[in-house]
């Protein structure tokens, strides 16, 4: 069988398993992402196949999500803060005068303070010690491009030909009628694609995103206001698609997610 391919699957290792997406093309390797699995309470029974609805689950991630955070405290010499997510749980938060936060709940100060609350998005998981990181710079992104709340501007996959990338910011530039209202950035995958499905992708997640901001407005402190795509979801609309000849799994709710997937964007 030759082509590109993008396989899911999973992998017992030891007593643990992983959820492993891997793409090949004519055979060979060329990229792979993990990500663990954890047995469902801690005295679930492992029988059969031990796949996701046999004790185990996904081990849910943070990046991507959007989160009504809290300022838990401010530390002037790192020109940092740390927010906290959840109840115990602080990520860092480097504080850039670029970023215009979404706030929620405002302490009356010109600067950001102890007890504000904000939206901010997970940007890096916590590594060993290190903490989460999140930013204010709220995005969404699809197929074909991502929207940002704050950085106004028009960027372009370096990927395609400076033909294109010019291409794609006139295009960008005529759609918002020259005053930009969020940023774009156009991803490798528009690059064969029809100017209206990317503009209409564009137009999708600006909706989205001011509809979600707006909606904020309305939670509590640590409410999860946007939870990204699972990782392998993620992995799929990340693969520069041309000439990705068939999505093989063989875990029926990848394969629910993955058709669902596709009817949103069919190929």
């Amino acid at each position: 069988m030759t082509g590109r391919k993008l396989i899911i699957t999973e992998l017992a290792l030891g007593d643990r398993r992983i959820r492993l997406s891997g793409l090949t093309e004519d055979g060979r390797l060329l990229e792979a992402r993990a990500e663990p699995l954890k047995e469902q309470g801690s005295g679930a029974k492992r029988e059969g196949t031990g796949r996701i609805g046999d004790g185990w689950k996904a081990d849910r991630s943070l990046l991507g999500n959007i989160y009504v955070g809290r300022v838990q405290r401010i530390v002037p010499n790192l020109h940092a803060a740390f927010i906290e997510i959840a109840p115990g749980k602080a990520c860092y938060y480097p504080i850039s005068e670029k970023e215009e936060p979404v706030f929620v709940k405002k302490i009356p100060s010109p600067r950001l303070v102890q007890g504000d609350e904000l939206l901010v998005q997970v940007k890096k998981e916590a590594v060993k010690t290190k903490a989460p990181v999140v930013t204010a710079n709220l995005n969404l992104s699809g197929r074909y491009a991502v929207v940002t709340a704050n950085d106004h501007r028009v960027g372009v996959s370096g990927k395609l030909t400076r033909e294109k990338q010019e291409h794609f910011k006139a295009l960008i530039r005529q759609f918002f009628g020259g005053q930009l209202s969020c940023g774009v950035i156009i991803r490798t995958n528009a690059g064969e694609i029809p100017d209206e499905d990317v503009l209409a992708e564009v137009g999708r997640l600006k909706a989205a995103l001011s509809d979600l901001i707006q909606k904020a407005a309305a939670r509590t402190c640590f409410s999860c206001v946007y939870q990204a795509n699972p990782r392998y979801l993620s992995y799929l609309q990340d693969v520069y698609q041309e000439g990705l000849s068939e999505i093989l799994t063989d875990l029926p709710e990848v394969y629910a997610k993955v058709e669902e997937y596709r009817r949103d964007y069919p190929a």
